[in-house]
């Protein structure tokens, strides 16, 4: 199993936010089907903090296209709208069979905005 990208990621406050997973079963990109997997998204301020106390802790299952291994994940404004600071997320693949995969962990920054919209 390949270990998680680590792949920091920044976003301003007041501003909503969704960017695409593409998921594939071998290192020649062929598409993998997840049509019943379970995607993981989580903020904490201290990746050691229990899940319980994650700032955003999102389940998805519904999917942009499963059977070409594409889904999302959106972060609306509300959702740190008086957040700002470095945090530690991650992002967890949960197979049909129950196989856990860790695909991106990292900083997750929430700047300021310059201007409230």
């Amino acid at each position: 199993m390949a270990e998680a990208q680590t792949l920091n990621l920044a976003m301003e406050m007041n501003n909503d936010y969704s960017f695409l997973i593409n998921n594939y079963s071998d290192s020649s990109k062929t598409p993998l089907d997840i049509t019943d997997y379970t995607f993981y998204f989580t903020i904490k301020t201290d990746k050691l903090d229990e899940n319980s106390e994650a700032i955003i802790n999102k389940t998805i299952t519904s999917h942009i296209d499963p059977t070409n291994g594409i889904t999302r994940i959106s972060i609306s404004s509300s959702e740190i709208e008086n957040l700002y600071g470095v945090y530690s997320y991650d992002i967890i693949r949960v197979s049909d069979t129950e196989t856990k995969t860790t695909l991106f962990k990292g900083n997750f920054t929430i700047t300021q905005a310059t201007r409230k919209a």
